[in-house]
């Protein structure tokens, strides 16, 4: 599945949280989805902020890492 396809569907599940969160007429369940809202946004916000598509590199092995980052090599 692509990235963007899976950024625009966590849109539309912030997007479904605040909806939800604004609609809600118990107090309690209205503040369960304004957190939910808010964490989600959160989260949504560093992802599309630090992480673009391949900047993330998961080697546990350091010298394979170097390896693939000095320009030494």
């Amino acid at each position: 599945m692509s990235e963007t396809t899976l950024r625009r569907g966590a849109f539309l599940v912030l997007f479904l949280f605040v909806f939800l969160g604004a609609f809600v007429t118990l107090e309690a369940y209205r503040y369960m989805w304004i957190f939910l809202s808010v964490v989600f946004g959160i989260i949504l916000f560093t992802d599309c902020v630090f992480f673009n598509e391949g900047d993330f590199l998961y080697d546990p092995f350091y010298n394979n890492w170097l390896e693939k980052t000095s320009p030494q090599y």
